[in-house]
């Protein structure tokens, strides 16, 4: 009796197992909604479906990814359309200038704000990000062609092998790529459509990045640590720039006694930054052409007797041209220069005329922007000629001045003019080809015989322009017999070899000598 109550119990309870076993199962279906839950349920469906589930889960992702890449390209199609806006009004601006109803000023002022747009543009590019990446200033990526079928691409690191245990070798398995490239038929033009120059010495500033050699004029070196480059050296005292090319000449405005010296039949583009000169000729141009770009704070002193600060000179069948920018461009009065010559030499411009070291005539001399100022010890001006004394027979000054832009105070202490001639002690006359005043803020105080703008005493004063874009602050010698302060023209007992054309705006203001 005992045991088929046993055995009744047994059946009922296996029975009731695996009635929960069912029971567990419909309720995991239920509740997940998925008809096989484990393996036990289908062990083949249950692989597929989380197969299934896997890719649906790569393709939530790649949604979502999609979504992000959309958001990105709407950040970069929002900062594209800023920039578009801005090019078209560059473009609107670049149509408007050429217009020959503009004068001068009219197009300065609108460089500037096409000089705005495009810092504005290269603000916008450097600084549209999203998630921290940078999308428009090119460190995303870069793409380029080659017309050169030898293009190589070399592969470092090696695919996963097997070895002979038929075990799995894996290294590191980059991909190294080096590409060599050299000079082919293509170009790239930098274009100045957006440019407007008054004419073509003037300027858009530069870049130290523009310079394939920087130097330090306190100890003579380069970056390098060198004395000596292609096309010039530092030697006892001097540094020589004996080739064309792009010199970036610096200091940390201290006083040195090292000099600059650019020689014959050479072009170049110097930058000063910081540069404080006190010598025998601080910075010598002698039959060279020059476009010095000013950054800093910048002296320049002559030490010698009838040594000019800056020295531009003619010299045995070689003409010098001086122009002087702002590295900031066109007008800019950015970077300063203080030129400063000794005895009767020019601050900028000629030495004394009686001196050894006088070679011949004056180089030309353009200013397009900068702060400057320009002064003589006696007899010469302050920017162009020399004084003549003793028994110097010889060929005249010859100044040629053009000013287009920046800010300029010019004074001579002698005979000279503050801009053209430098005076005479003795009669002979220095003469004064040309002096043209496009734009700028000039000061210019003539001395002793000297007119502010024109020839010095016994000078002849040339052609002087003036246009109504220039101010003026000008002050010369005065005319005892007429009561009059001679600011523009001839010097005391000089004359004027040309015209003096007087187109400012209000022509009551400044004085012009007649015949």
């Amino acid at each position: 009796m005992m045991t088929s109550v046993n055995n009744t119990i047994k059946l009922a309870y296996n029975a009731l197992t695996s009635t929960n076993k069912a029971l567990e199962n419909t309720a995991r279906a239920l509740s997940t909604g998925k008809r096989t839950a484990t393996a036990a349920d289908d062990a083949s469906g249950l692989a597929m479906g989380m197969k299934i589930s896997s890719q649906i889960a790569g393709v939530d992702r790649a949604i979502r990814n999609s979504q992000d890449g959309v958001s990105m390209l709407q950040t970069a199609e929002g900062a594209l359309n800023q920039i578009n806006s801005m090019l078209q009004r560059m473009r609107e601006l670049s149509i408007q200038a050429a217009n020959d109803s503009l004068t001068t000023q009219d197009r300065n002022y609108i460089q500037l704000e096409i000089d705005e747009l495009s810092n504005n543009i290269d603000n916008v590019a450097r600084n549209t990000t999203f998630n921290t990446k940078r999308l428009l200033d090119g460190s995303s990526g870069a793409s380029w062609t080659s017309d050169k079928i030898s293009t190589k691409v070399k592969i470092s690191g090696s695919l996963t092998t097997i070895d002979q245990f038929g075990q799995k070798s894996t290294v590191e398995g980059n991909y190294k790529i080096e590409v060599r490239a050299k000079p082919g038929q293509a170009q790239v033009l930098k274009s100045g459509i957006f440019t407007i120059p008054e004419s073509d010495s003037i300027n858009d500033g530069d870049s130290e990045d523009e310079y394939t050699y920087t130097i330090n004029i306190e100890d003579g070196e380069d970056v390098n640590g060198v004395t000596s480059g292609n096309g010039w050296k530092f030697e006892n005292g001097v540094l020589n720039i004996t080739e064309a090319g792009k010199y970036h000449i610096q200091g940390s405005g201290s006083m040195t006694s090292n000099r600059i010296v650019v020689s014959q039949g050479v072009d170049a583009q110097i930058r000063l930054t910081d540069v404080n000169i006190s010598a025998n000729c601080a910075f010598e141009i002698s039959g060279a052409n020059v476009k010095l770009f000013l950054a800093g704070d910048n002296v320049l002193t002559s030490t010698s007797n009838e040594r000019a600060g800056l020295e531009v000179q003619n010299v045995d069948g070689y003409t010098s041209s001086l122009v002087i920018n702002s590295s900031e461009g066109t007008g800019s009065e950015e970077g300063t220069l203080t030129a400063t010559g000794n005895s009767c030499a020019a601050g900028i411009g000629g030495p004394c005329h009686n001196s050894s070291n006088w070679k011949g005539s004056v180089g030309e001399i353009t200013i397009n922007g900068g702060t400057i100022t320009a002064a003589t010890l006696s007899q010469g001006a302050g920017i162009g000629g020399g004084g003549f004394y003793g028994s110097y027979t010889g060929e005249g000054a010859h100044v040629k001045i053009t000013i287009n832009g920046g800010n300029i105070t010019a004074a001579s202490s002698g005979d000279g003019a503050g801009i053209g001639g430098g005076g005479s002690a003795r009669g002979d006359s220095s003469n004064v080809d040309f002096i043209k005043i496009n734009g700028g803020k000039i000061t210019a105080t003539g001395s002793g015989g000297g007119a502010a703008i024109g020839g010095g005493n016994n000078s002849n004063g040339g052609d002087i322009e003036i246009s109504s874009n220039a101010e003026l602050t000008l002050s010369g010698w005065i005319d005892t017999a007429n009561g009059a302060t001679r600011s523009i023209g001839r010097g005391q007992n000089g004359e004027i070899s040309g015209s003096v054309t007087d187109t400012q705006a209000n022509p009551e203001k400044i004085i012009t000598l007649k015949d």
